[in-house]
C-alpha cells in the first residue's frame, strides 16, 4: 500500500508592510573624533572638527553631527577668515545644505560675533540665513533682529528685522 501525500505551502508578502520596511532601513555609517580638511583647487579652505558623526543613507544621503561641529573657514592667503560652532549640524548631500542649531557662533577676525539658535548654510551660494532671532556682538555694538543673511566669511550681513538702537557712524551720509 502507497500513500501518498502532498503539501502546499505559500508566502505571501503584505505590501504595506514590504514598503514600510523598504522605507525605514538605512544604511548609518558611524565615525568619531572628525578631522576633515576641505580644499579647492589646491587651496585650503576649511577644517571642520567634530566629536561624532553619523553618514545616514536612505532616501537621500545626510551627514549628521549631532555632539558639536567646529568649522574654521580659510581664506586664499590661507588665513582664518571665519569660525562657526554648534552643538548640532546636519549637511544635505542633495541640496548642498548645512542646517546648524542649539547654540550657533560665527566669528569673523573683526572681532563680530553672531548668536543664533539656528542657521542654514548655502554651500553654492556661500550664504548663512535664519529667520529666527538672531545676536550680533561688534566692537562697538551688540545687534538683535529675526532673520539675517550673512557672507559666509561674515565680512557682511544683513538683520532682516532689527530691534532696539543702531548707533550710525558720522562718517555715513544719512541725507
Amino acid at each position: 500500500m502507497c500513500i501518498v501525500s502532498a503539501v502546499s505551502v505559500s508566502c505571501e508578502n503584505n505590501p504595506a508592510e514590504v514598503e514600510s520596511y523598504r522605507k525605514s532601513s538605512k544604511e548609518i555609517e558611524e565615525a568619531k573624533q572628525i578631522s576633515a580638511t576641505f580644499s579647492q583647487s589646491g587651496n585650503l579652505k576649511a577644517i571642520l572638527k567634530a566629536p561624532l558623526m553619523y553618514r545616514i543613507k536612505g532616501d537621500t544621503i545626510k551627514t549628521e553631527f549631532p555632539r558639536s561641529v567646529y568649522v574654521t573657514f580659510y581664506d586664499s592667503l590661507g588665513n582664518i577668515e571665519s569660525i562657526v560652532r554648534s552643538n548640532y549640524a546636519e549637511y544635505l548631500e542633495v541640496f548642498r545644505k548645512v542646517y546648524l542649531r542649539d547654540s550657533v557662533v560665527v566669528l569673523n577676525m573683526k572681532g563680530d560675533t553672531l548668536y543664533a539658535q539656528d542657521m542654514w548654510w548655502e554651500q553654492d551660494q556661500e550664504l548663512f540665513w535664519s529667520n529666527n532671532p538672531v545676536r550680533i556682538r561688534t566692537l562697538t555694538q551688540k545687534l538683535r533682529g529675526t532673520g539675517i543673511q550673512a557672507k559666509a566669511d561674515f565680512s557682511k550681513y544683513t538683520i532682516e528685522n532689527p530691534v532696539g538702537d543702531v548707533a550710525i557712524p558720522e562718517d555715513i551720509d544719512t541725507n
